[in-house]
């Protein structure tokens, strides 16, 4: 479990506790937050990639591969 004011890098997947001075990147209506501006730099450069890995972390118990396979 982490603290609220806690989120995790899309990019690295380190958690981070917020502070000023935080990189962050807004897409969309979201905000994300990232360890280093290297990693903000990476997703800020291909941000789809790195949310679809994120959607798959969080739903990949909804559709295992297996339901893909012929």
């Amino acid at each position: 479990m982490h603290a609220t004011e806690a989120e995790r890098d899309l990019v690295c997947g380190q958690w981070l506790e917020l502070s000023p001075g935080t990189p962050t990147v807004a897409f969309g209506v979201a905000r994300f937050v990232f360890c280093s501006e290297a990693c903000r730099r990476r997703f800020a450069a291909m941000p789809v990639l790195y949310l679809r890995r994120e959607w798959s972390r969080k739903h990949a118990d909804r559709f295992p591969p297996e339901r893909f396979v012929p």
